[in-house]
């Protein structure tokens, strides 16, 4: 079973602002569909399944987001040194 969520930009603009030419409304609805940002829909979705999940009960298991995660070469130091060497402050009176 396949569930899609469909909107058509054209259909819309027809029905939602009847005054509007077809070269205006080929010229609005692609662009919107070029510039358009799925980041509400997606948020809003997972929102939904997220509640639905919950009422029937099921476990969601959080995604593996790799945009968080670091790069393992990000963890380790560069080189690492056999032994560290102790460089002692010196404090002087002057200036004080």
């Amino acid at each position: 079973m396949k569930n899609t969520i469909l909107f058509d930009i054209q259909e819309y603009l027809e029905n939602a602002y009847p005054s509007l030419t077809d070269d205006q409304i080929d010229l609005i609805a692609g662009d919107v569909s070029r510039r358009w940002d799925y980041t509400f829909l997606t948020n809003d979705v997972d929102d939904k399944v997220r509640e639905t999940a919950y009422y029937a009960n099921i476990e969601l298991r959080p995604p593996f987001n790799t945009e968080t995660v670091a790069d393992i070469s990000d963890n380790e130091p560069e080189g690492i040194s056999d032994e560290d060497v102790y460089q002692p402050m010196e404090h002087t009176s002057e200036g004080c």
